[in-house]
């Protein structure tokens, strides 16, 4: 398995930030332009082990992830 880590400073309220999140298959396109789409297969946000599916263009190519 390969793990990634990433540090973003945002600079918005935490209720703004938590708000966003919770709707992040529709908004994920907004934070990386090359996400087509996602939507939750399991659980959904805040849910312990929710699982998500993405859709990115990668290297030009289409690309199903699960996270």
């Amino acid at each position: 398995m390969i793990a990634f880590r990433d540090t973003v400073t945002i600079h918005a309220p935490p209720a703004r930030v938590w708000s966003w999140l919770e709707s992040l298959p529709e908004h994920i396109h907004e934070w990386h332009p090359d996400h087509i789409s996602a939507r939750w297969v399991c659980g959904g946000a805040f849910v312990s082990n929710a699982e998500m599916e993405v859709n990115e263009r990668l290297h030009g190519k289409p690309h199903r992830l699960r996270m």
